[in-house]
């Protein structure tokens, strides 16, 4: 029976459950759930409805090689049937008892006793813990990686300083290699520029093409008044002679500002080896550089914040471990409440079950760590499970010293504390059934 079961809530089944000579075994388990919402929400979550007055039906047919599963006639996948059923089922093993030999489930087995109001405040708890621990985790890789930050700020204040000492432009090369070609070609351009301005100005006392297209200009002007046909060939020549005459003066100021300063052609080519050396290191282009100079100082600026980081951390975490306290401290008070309250229904349940005399006491405390979570009475060791290490204490006889679980109870007696641990944890639970396999 409880094979069968334990295969239409999803467990593990194998196919040595098929009868002798069949090909297959179903199994079909019908379940009153009206008063179970959390079963009925994880049937609706999977697209599937209740049957009339909340009924669920879990079917599961095993075959060799393939397992079908449904709910409701549905077909669903075995991670789906599992879910559905936990909320329906508790079954409880034959060896599980043993559990509450190891002192470390205790206090899980405290908190399963307590009411919504009590899962709550654990809840709120692992929260906070969780939130600390992600503050103190940032504060320490802050901290860790300080050898790293300081050659990081060493490198980027040397970067930032070779730029700026540069007093870059980002047009600035374009104009150095313009001007060099310019120095470079001096005497061409001295030549060139004279033959051009000696045929627009002409030898002495002689007029050049200036001075003959502005004669050339006058008389067309002079022929378009007698002539209007000429008159646009007037304003063309005058414009070309107004054309001669600028170039004639531009050429002039040329030829006098040319100057092949060999001192100014030297700071061209040190300027511009400069500016290939940055190139070099910080970017293709000179506006590549200017870039990389931005970066580098907010960089900076922001690993040289590193102290108002490291203080709003370390407040972070002052505040965060101050409200885990605060919510470990009412979860811990929560306790001592649920541990007195579980200690009497214990002891009523054991009586019921033939133990009279026997004793039941949860015992709370809390350890002292200078590293721990600050209290009203000084520092105290804390867990993502709270402030309290539990351990359960037990006598079965009258007389006898309450003395830990695990060194006193035989294992009938163990299955017999599960069965009212599991008894009493039902009564809070929306789980409806509870099986005990040879309790």
């Amino acid at each position: 029976l409880i094979d069968a079961l334990s295969a239409a809530l999803g467990e593990r089944i194998s196919t040595e459950a098929i009868r002798s000579g069949a090909d297959s075994a179903t199994v079909d388990a019908v379940f009153a759930a009206a008063d179970c919402p959390r079963a009925l929400a994880a049937l609706a979550a999977a697209g599937l409805a209740a049957g009339d007055d909340g009924v669920i039906v879990l079917s599961r047919q095993i075959a060799s090689g393939r397992n079908q599963c449904r709910a409701n006639g549905r077909p669903v996948t075995l991670a789906t049937l599992q879910e559905i059923s936990r909320h329906l089922v508790d079954v409880h093993g034959q060896h599980e008892h043993q559990a509450l030999i190891h002192e470390e489930n205790h206090l899980e087995f405290l908190d399963h006793t307590g009411e919504p109001e009590h899962l709550d405040l654990r809840q709120e708890y692992e929260g906070r813990y969780a939130a600390l621990g992600a503050a103190r985790a940032a504060l320490a890789a802050l901290r860790h990686n300080s050898r790293e930050r300081e050659q990081r700020l060493d490198m980027l204040r040397f970067q930032v300083r070779e730029i700026a000492q540069a007093e870059l432009r980002a047009e600035e090369e374009d104009e150095l290699q313009a001007e060099r070609r310019r120095l470079n070609s001096f005497e061409k351009l001295q030549e060139l520029a004279g033959e051009a301005l000696a045929l627009l100005a002409g030898p002495d006392e002689a007029p050049g093409a200036a001075a003959a297209l502005a004669q050339v200009a006058g008389s067309l002007q002079r022929l378009a008044e007698i002539d209007a046909a000429l008159r646009p060939h007037a304003e063309e020549m005058r414009g070309a002679a107004t054309a001669a005459a600028e170039a004639e003066h531009v050429l002039g100021a040329y030829v006098e500002a040319l100057d092949a300063d060999p001192r100014r052609l030297e700071q061209i080519e040190q300027r511009l080896d400069l500016i290939s050396r940055l190139k070099r290191k910080y970017g293709e282009r000179l506006v590549d550089v200017l870039s990389y100079q931005e970066q580098a100082e907010r960089e900076l600026a922001t690993i040289e914040n590193f102290e108002a980081q490291e203080a709003e951390l370390t407040r972070t975490v002052r505040q965060a471990a101050e409200a885990a306290a605060e919510s470990g401290l009412r979860l811990s008070q929560s306790r001592q409440a649920l541990g007195r309250k579980l200690a009497k229904a214990m002891a009523q349940s054991l009586t019921t079950l033939g133990m009279p005399a026997a004793q039941f006491e949860v015992a709370l405390q809390t350890r002292g760590d200078p590293e721990g979570l600050p209290t009203p009475a000084g520092p105290v060791a804390a867990t993502a499970r709270g402030l309290d290490e539990v351990r359960f204490l037990f006598c079965a006889n009258q007389g006898e010293e309450l003395r830990p679980l695990a060194k006193v109870a035989s294992g009938g007696e163990l299955s017999r504390i599960m069965l009212a641990f599991k008894s009493l944890c039902s009564r809070g639970a929306e789980i409806p059934t509870i099986i005990f396999d040879e309790v």
